[in-house]
């Protein structure tokens, strides 16, 4: 009776080693995944929403940063770049000078993950770039956003206009500039 409880066991032993050697010498043979989303659910482009400047209003002269919301459709996770690297790059058509000032490395890339149906604020340019505001004009500002979906890098982009306004008068300068004038009418004036 020992004899046959004993091989039992190794027979048991020997089916269990050599299916598990055929799984893993031969993967296809697998059962298909049956709670797999990305199998059953075509891969949708992250969507870009809500693109913005900081300032809100951009005049000659000065830098800015641009934000945007990024959505996440699918039934699983994305991932960006954060930390001193931004996932959002934009090239300007015109009025705009993109200048790289970074004199070191980055150091500290990092992943973010925006889960499934999802929402993400992101900043642009990344750490050492500038966007400078150069002339009075419209531009287009074509952005684009680099992710990573299931190990691959993807590229969503999306167009936006941007209105670039002479600076406002300095307060000090126009008070300069109003003395020794007289607003009254003729005789109020003193000489």
């Amino acid at each position: 009776m020992k004899t046959l409880f004993l091989s039992i066991i190794i027979a048991s032993i020997v089916v269990a080693t050599i299916a598990s050697i055929t799984l893993f010498f031969n993967p296809g043979s697998q059962s298909p995944c049956k709670f797999c989303p990305a199998q059953t659910t075509p891969n949708q482009q992250l969507q870009i929403r809500d693109v913005t400047t900081s300032p809100d209003r951009l005049t000659v002269g000065q830098t800015f940063l641009l934000y945007a919301d990024v959505y996440n459709p699918n039934p699983y996770s994305i991932y960006i770049n954060s930390g001193c690297v931004s996932p959002l790059s934009v090239v300007f058509d015109e009025h705009v000078e993109v200048t790289n000032t970074a004199l070191v490395s980055c150091f500290a890339i990092t992943k973010q993950e925006i889960s499934s149906r999802q929402e993400a604020r992101i900043v642009g340019p990344s750490m050492g770039i500038l966007y400078n505001a150069t002339s009075v004009g419209t531009t287009k500002a074509t952005i684009t956003v680099k992710y990573e979906d299931h190990g691959m890098t993807q590229n969503v982009n999306v167009s936006k206009q941007f209105t670039i306004d002479y600076p406002a008068p300095l307060l000090s300068s126009l008070s300069k500039e109003l003395q020794g004038v007289c607003i009254g009418g003729p005789g109020t004036c003193p000489h």
